[in-house]
């Protein structure tokens, strides 16, 4: 029984494998015209590309010209830019002058004078100073004797500033050394003082007063016969007179030269 199932089974099998092949060439797809043009296909799928036709090359003469290209703009210089605080920038010599240039200006103090001291800080406390640059008890004293003079029928002495700043410096040098005398321990008599200091003259002479005013010294010389000829000298030309402030009072130095 099993025997006769086989056989017929494995007949089955091969009516529907037949049916099958009849119905594929009806079909087509496998009669030899189909299996030509498949194979055929597949050949030409390995052949090399077919090389695309040319274009034909423009005739130099009739081609277009090449258009003329527009002008590039001239470039315009970018603006200046201050140095910001990035990277070394902050620390350049521009940044520097960008910041501080624009930081508001202090006005520079204004310097204060120190105090005059010794003989220009008593010059300089004496009012009135008069325009030939004697203070005025100078000024005073010198007007003093040539009021004498005139009364003795004497020329007046004429002022020379370069004589008056030798008496200053003697008067001075009394104040600051502490003493009353002709001789000065630091620069010698009257000749040695307007020699040192380059003044031209043929003779002189010195009279000295420590008082409290011109008049009072001019009292002082005309009591003493030495100081008195030496005021009322018909020799004498030119004169200088130094005072300086020595406490309440003053140091008079007045020396005469003959030109």
């Amino acid at each position: 029984m099993l025997r006769k199932s086989l056989i017929l089974t494995v007949c089955a099998l091969v009516l529907l494998i037949f049916s099958t092949t009849s119905t594929a060439f009806a079909a087509g797809w496998l009669s030899p015209e189909w299996y030509q043009q498949y194979y055929s296909s597949q050949q030409n799928t390995n052949a090399e590309p077919a090389t695309p036709p040319q274009q034909p090359e423009a005739d130099p003469q009739t081609a277009e010209p090449n258009p003329t290209p527009a002008p590039e703009p001239t470039p315009q210089p970018e603006p200046v830019k201050p140095a910001t605080r990035t990277g070394y920038g902050w620390l350049s010599g521009n940044w520097y002058n960008n910041y501080y240039g624009n930081q508001p200006t202090t006005p520079e103090p204004t310097p204060v004078q120190k105090p005059a001291t010794g003989q220009a800080a008593d010059n300089a406390s004496q009012p009135n100073q008069a325009p030939n640059g004697l203070i005025a008890e100078e000024q005073r004293m010198l007007d003093l004797i040539n009021a004498e003079r005139a009364k003795a029928g004497i020329s007046a002495v004429k002022l020379d500033m370069s004589v008056t700043n030798v008496a200053r410096l003697k008067s001075q040098d009394m104040v600051d050394n502490g003493y009353f005398a002709h001789q000065s321990p630091t620069y010698g008599n009257v000749n040695d003082m307007l020699d040192d200091a380059g003044v031209s003259y043929k003779y002189a002479g010195e009279i000295l007063a420590k008082t409290s005013t011109p008049e009072r010294a001019l009292d002082l010389f005309m009591g003493s016969s030495i100081h008195r000829a030496n005021v009322l000298s018909s020799g004498y030309t030119h004169a200088g007179v130094g005072i300086v402030r020595n406490g309440s009072g003053i140091m008079v130095t007045v020396m005469f030269v003959k030109r």
